[in-house]
């Protein structure tokens, strides 16, 4: 079980290491630092459609890596 989770960990950082860095702000500002949507766009000093659009591409990417992981995992690869 903990190899698992490293996995996943690891995949998670290069997902997240992967993205231009206004996408990762923007995800971790919401997810992991939790800060409102209207607090992290005025962080970034951008409106709030542009910070959910940037939020929206990083989640899209993470999801897409974390896809890949589950597949390699069940060998669906």
């Amino acid at each position: 079980m903990q190899m698992l989770r490293s996995m996943v960990w690891q995949e998670l950082d290069k997902a997240l290491a992967e993205l231009p860095d206004e996408q990762r702000m923007a995800l971790v500002m919401t997810e992991v630092e939790g800060l409102s949507t209207a607090e992290a766009a005025r962080r970034m000093n951008v409106s709030q459609g542009t910070f959910l659009s940037r939020k929206h591409y990083a989640v899209i990417h993470v999801r897409k890596r974390m896809q890949g992981l589950y597949r390699e995992l069940i060998g669906m690869n």
